[in-house]
């Protein structure tokens, strides 16, 4: 008989239960130990599986691979390391864990000769990264798309349901779809992991997550929404990088107005859409739930079964950070409270009032924006 895949899963979460039961009918593959933060919360996993340490499961001779599914980024990268010393194929969904270290990530695994996959750490179970490298090697000019699924569930909800936004946040929870630290995903920090190690594979540039200008949707308030509806349109957070020509590089994360004919306005719920945008000018879309415990497992088994065929991402060479064009444009629309004043200096210009807000609109360049914050800021 063939022999069975010993695996050691580190978490026992929303990910880690949903990947231990999609294993539950795979008789090639064995759960040998789980490690977990809190034993005593865990009734349901039988006692002879419980680990005291991820350390001791890496340890552990009968383990042929690990499965990361935490929520700690620092303890996954000190776990990590320790796996790939002791040769152990590292498999995770960890996404800021990867985008905070990919730079050393990459040198590790050249230094130990040992992969690590992340499939799932972008789009769950959408297969962006492997589908960047495999098939449009080299031939996309420019990524467009919504890549958190749990603030996209929650602006469906506001906008077609007339959800408040805690209602919303809430329910995202409750599925599975929002993590823990609300903040992750509502504020854009999980967005720009993603979009930091998705430009990494496709164009060797590394921009920490904290160096994209970012924000989430936090501020967005519901007569944004209405004013969208009216002029056929839905508000998604958006994530867009490019490259403008050969030297100047674009990338940013923000809520933006989408219209019915843009192919990204039927993403909706906790469903991500990404659109690469190749050479010839041509778009193709991936498209597939963004979150949530199947999708994520899914990706996991996923890169499970592209290291047992041998599967080892191939790194573009590593490049400096081209020059951003801080002086690429962008159309804005800003709801100010009455009472409070814009900053001085920006071409915006107000075109509406009602018993509570002021409303601008214009242009602001990406300088403007990454200069200061007071378009992040509450009100």
């Amino acid at each position: 008989m063939e022999q069975k895949t010993s695996i050691g899963l580190l978490g026992y979460g929303v990910v880690g239960k949903g990947f231990f039961e999609l294993l539950a009918d795979k008789e090639a593959f064995n759960i040998h130990r789980i490690a977990v933060k809190h034993p005593g919360l865990h009734s349901d996993i039988p006692a002879g599986l419980l680990a005291a340490s991820g350390y001791d499961i890496i340890s552990d001779p009968e383990v042929d691979v690990i499965i990361e599914a935490i929520d700690d980024a620092e303890e996954a990268f000190e776990l990590l390391k320790f796996a790939l010393k002791a040769g152990k194929p590292f498999i995770t969904a960890n996404k800021k864990m990867i985008a905070t270290h990919l730079p050393e990530i990459i040198a590790l695994q050249s230094a130990y000769g040992v992969p690590v996959l992340y499939e799932a750490a972008c789009c769950a179970g959408i297969p962006v990264i492997r589908t960047a490298e495999d098939y449009y090697t080299d031939l996309v000019n420019g990524i467009t798309g919504i890549i958190n699924g749990s603030t996209n569930y929650i602006l469906t909800a506001m906008g077609r349901y007339r959800y408040r936004f805690s209602h919303a946040l809430q329910l995202a929870q409750e599925a599975g779809f929002a993590e823990r630290d609300a903040s992750l995903d509502i504020e854009g920090k999980d967005a720009a992991c993603k979009l930091s190690i998705l430009i990494t594979h496709l164009w060797g540039i590394y921009i920490a997550p904290d160096e994209i200008l970012y924000t989430g949707i936090q501020n967005i308030l519901p007569q944004d929404l209405r004013l969208a509806e009216h002029t056929g349109g839905s508000i998604k957070l958006v994530a867009h990088a490019c490259k403008t020509n050969e030297d100047r590089f674009v990338s940013y994360i923000l809520p933006k107005l989408v219209f019915r004919e843009n192919i990204l306005y039927s993403v909706t719920h906790e469903f991500n859409g990404l659109v690469l945008s190749d050479t010839y000018g041509d778009e193709h879309l991936l498209y597939g739930k963004g979150s949530g415990a199947r999708p994520t497992a899914m990706g996991l088994w996923n890169d499970l079964q592209a290291f047992l065929r041998g599967y080892k991402y191939r790194y573009k060479k590593q490049v400096k950070p081209e020059q951003f064009n801080n002086d690429y444009l962008l159309t804005v629309h800003v709801s100010i409270p009455i009472g409070l004043k814009l900053p001085k200096d920006l071409d915006l210009v107000a075109y509406s009032d009602d018993s509570r807000y002021v409303y601008y609109t214009g242009t602001l360049s990406l300088r403007q924006l990454s200069e200061n914050d007071w378009w992040k800021h509450k009100g």
